[in-house]
């Protein structure tokens, strides 16, 4: 289907021998290397990073991080490829670093691999930002512009000498075999008729997303489900809001009183007895406001049976 031409299996031979280990000694001052794993003090992140997928002579990027900054923004900009993206807030004193998004995967376009996807990064006017960094030819490594395509989505352009050979970005000389053969079975099907445009293009993505190679819907669907579950309690009314405050303020103040030999046992039947107790006076209140007797059902000893239904 795709041939693979001499000059490029000599340019992978290259590649692997020597460019790429010289790639990192260009334009060293634009990175940060990374240490070792425990020496290393990454931003805390929500979703982590897709383990690396994808072709090899491009996994050296994993050792470095791009960092940008201009007069012209107010940010700096950190990008550590297959790891995260992250932005500082140049104009707050000590401001922590803000996650834009983890490596998700590739950005394929036309059996080219385009650039990057960072994605569930931190909240943002109640979305997850995100970014794509697209690759561009260049004599250094370095990011050449940050913009937002729409708010909190990212548009960023990094440059480095390997992005020049457009044989070394062509996704299907550098797939596992099977891969290769299923994707020459779609080739010959498109081209006897038996699939159109349309279904090609989708099952050469779900082939992509089967070897890890790009962000998915269903990856979605399981990041905005973690993400969901981060975001903090909303309360309907100040009423509402005060009560919890209430409630959070004497389970801290029994902790405080807690001495060291103290069960836990012990912790949990005082937290459980003032949560009855906030049910009761919740319940009552109602019962009140709707003109029943509180009282009555207590008397026939059903004040029970009202905490159960109403936990």
């Amino acid at each position: 289907m795709l041939f693979i031409s001499v000059s490029l299996v000599c340019f992978v031979a290259a590649v692997s021998a020597s460019n790429l280990e010289d790639a990192s000694d260009v334009e060293i001052s634009q990175f940060d290397t990374a240490p070792a794993e425990d020496e290393f003090s990454r931003p805390t992140v929500r979703v982590p990073a897709k383990k690396f997928s994808g072709p090899s002579h491009m996994q050296f990027y994993s050792e470095f991080c791009v960092k940008f900054s201009s007069s012209e923004v107010s940010y700096a900009y950190t990008l550590c490829p297959f790891h995260n993206l992250t932005q500082l807030d140049l104009r707050v004193g000590d401001a922590p670093d803000i996650i834009i998004g983890t490596w998700q995967g590739w950005i394929v376009e036309n059996n080219t691999y385009m650039g990057w996807h960072f994605y569930a990064g931190d909240p943002c006017n109640g979305v997850s930002r995100e970014a794509k960094v697209m690759f561009k030819c260049g004599s250094n490594n370095s990011i050449v512009s940050v913009s937002e395509s729409e708010k909190c989505h990212y548009l960023l352009s990094m440059q480095s000498p390997s992005f020049c050979n457009p044989d070394a970005l062509l996704v299907y000389p550098f797939l596992p075999k099977d891969a290769r053969n299923k994707w020459d079975v779609l080739e010959t099907q498109k081209a006897r008729g038996q699939i159109n445009k349309q279904a090609y293009d989708e099952l050469l993505h779900l082939l992509f997303a089967q070897h890890g190679l790009v962000l998915t819907e269903d990856d979605k669907d399981v990041y905005a489900e973690i993400v969901e579950k981060e975001e903090p309690k909303k309360f309907d009314s100040l009423e509402t809001c005060e009560k919890e405050f209430h409630l959070l303020k004497q389970e801290n103040d029994i902790l405080k009183s807690m001495s060291s030999k103290d069960s836990l046992q012990n912790l949990e039947e005082q937290m459980a007895q003032l949560r009855v107790k906030q049910l009761e006076d919740e319940t009552e209140g109602r019962h009140m406001r709707e003109g029943i007797d509180y009282d009555d059902y207590r008397a026939h000893g059903l004040d029970y049976q009202i905490k159960q239904r109403d936990l």
